[in-house]
């Protein structure tokens, strides 16, 4: 009788199966690297910190030599520039750049332009890691943006797309209070001096501490107010705007408040009415208010980008970027320096209802001559842009 010996079958299977089983594993652990590799990856790039600290960098590139980087970064066949080391020419920010890098920990930045075409050529100028990062970054074909792409020493990244457009004007400003950077390096919910970014000096002392909270400050309404102490009889021979990001959270002392103003002596403001409407407000040997208008119904609890601008002959409203109120007077008057600074939130030198305001600001600008509306509409869009 002949037995079959299945031994060696047996073996080949175990072979077989081994091999399949090893294979299928092997698979497996590349899959799982190259996830676990993508899901940390994840958590290094574009971190709302990383983002958050790349937005004060377009600020201060803005704020100094925007056009000069963007000449340099054009003629560059590189298609880069490294601006790590501060290179921007204008010498009232290289301090405030160099902390500004140093407190944010950033080991390199770029300026670049948006589509990376010539900086993706170049890109064996950077560590593995960069280059990793600078592969994943989607892009438009756009040649009037650019495009910082910064490394935290952390070993995190990040990058932000941006054009001037995103920049408010410039040309006569006097004051600049920014919720997003209320420091000057980024923002704080202690402070209680709100930072003049236009390098005026002007900032906002803080009184009876009004809250920090998501970049806006609030007034209560009772108490607390704000003062722009270094504005105090300032010559605005030329005219004045006033702008503000704010949202009206109640009326608190009936029927109107003056949430932004200088209102001792020759004075402007902008104000709101129980009416839910916002108007601009002048006062000189006596009063003169620009009547609110239907057209311009605001509600309650919502921001709006409110502005005022008086030229010395002409009030004009905006809000939202829209004219909603022109109003000539019968005399002109120039706007004599007032014995009070400029005053967010409430004004503790007046008495009754403007006294003190339940508001909440994101931004104050002042400038010293009245902005077109061509201009008015341009701070409106950076506004949309930052908020």
């Amino acid at each position: 009788m002949i037995k079959n010996n299945n031994k060696g079958f047996v073996i080949t299977e175990v072979l077989i199966l081994s091999t399949v089983i090893l294979g299928v594993l092997t698979l497996m652990y590349v899959q799982f690297k190259s996830v676990n590799r993508s899901y940390q990856y994840s958590f290094k790039y574009d971190t709302v910190e990383g983002l958050y600290l790349a937005n004060n960098i377009v600020n201060y590139i803005n704020d100094g030599n925007y056009d000069n980087l963007v000449e340099q970064v054009n003629s560059n066949p590189k298609g880069y520039i490294d601006i790590t080391e501060c290179t921007i020419e204008n010498s009232n920010l290289i301090s405030y750049c160099n902390s500004l890098f140093q407190k944010s920990e950033i080991e390199k930045i770029l300026f670049t332009k948006e589509n990376l075409i010539d900086l993706k050529r170049n890109i064996s100028d950077f560590d593995n890691d960069m280059q990793n990062y600078i592969k994943q970054i989607k892009t438009l074909n756009d040649e009037k943006d650019y495009r910082i792409i910064v490394k935290y020493k952390d070993g995190s990244f990040t990058t932000m797309r941006f054009n001037k457009g995103n920049e408010y004007v410039q040309s006569g400003l006097i004051a600049y209070l920014d919720g997003i950077n209320n420091t000057g390096f980024g923002h704080s919910d202690d402070t209680q001096t709100w930072k003049d970014l236009s390098n005026h000096g002007n900032d906002a002392i803080l009184y009876n501490t009004p809250t920090w909270s998501n970049n806006s400050l609030t007034f209560n309404g009772q108490n607390n107010y704000g003062r722009l102490e270094n504005t105090k009889n300032l010559a605005l021979t030329n005219g004045v705007t006033l702008e503000t990001r704010v949202k009206v959270i109640s009326l608190t002392q009936g029927g109107w408040q003056e949430f932004l103003s200088n209102f001792e002596g020759a004075g402007i403001g902008i104000t709101y009415y129980n009416t839910n409407q916002f108007a601009t407000s002048k006062h000189a040997s006596g009063s003169w208010r620009a009547a609110p208008t239907d057209d311009n119904i605001s509600n309650l609890g919502e921001y709006y980008t409110v502005v005022a601008t008086y030229n010395n002959l002409v009030h004009n409203l905006y809000v939202n970027g829209i004219l909603v109120k022109a109003s000539a007077e019968a005399n002109s008057m120039t706007i004599t320096p007032s014995s009070a600074p400029f005053a967010i939130g409430g004004n503790p030198n007046t008495t009754g209802m403007d006294a003190y305001n339940n508001v909440e600001f994101q931004n104050v600008l002042i400038y010293d001559r009245a902005l077109s509306e061509n201009e008015v509409m341009r701070n409106y869009q950076a506004d949309l842009a930052r908020y």
